[in-house]
């Protein structure tokens, strides 16, 4: 069966302040680790662990206009995911483990002034983590 897509164009993000971007950002990352919870939850099994699963990091090509948002088997399937992804995954694979943690969005500007949102982790003890560099991603 073909996946299931979704597409949202968030005009909002010509507009919104720097602070009502970064929110939808984090209450859509939100959905994604709650998707990706469920999906472990109801598939055992079904893909291994993040950091085992052979998939790495990768963002869209310079000049792309949109930003793909990919849930877990989407990413297994495609060997690859961005910060925001493989962030879902690890979150929501933790919380399978009983262990809590949060997306930390940081957010800065490229030369235009477009906002460039990067995501990693804070575990529930303090802990950061970063599966972006742990799967790759340079600089």
């Amino acid at each position: 069966m073909p996946p299931y897509l979704i597409r949202m164009r968030l005009g909002s993000f010509r507009t919104g302040s720097a602070l009502a971007k970064v929110t939808v950002v984090h209450h859509l990352i939100e959905a994604m680790i709650e998707s990706g919870r469920i999906y472990l939850q109801e598939n055992p099994g079904a893909v291994p662990p993040l950091y085992r699963s052979g998939v790495r990091y990768r963002t869209c090509e310079s000049g792309c206009d949109w930003d793909r948002w990919c849930d877990i088997p989407e990413v297994f399937r495609d060997g690859f995911g961005d910060c925001k992804d493989l962030v879902a995954w690890r979150i929501a694979e933790l919380a399978t483990e009983g262990v809590g943690a949060e997306p930390i969005i940081h957010a800065d500007l490229d030369r235009y002034g477009v906002p460039l949102y990067h995501v990693t982790l804070r575990r529930s003890d303090g802990a950061l983590e970063d599966p972006s560099r742990a799967l790759g991603m340079k600089g």
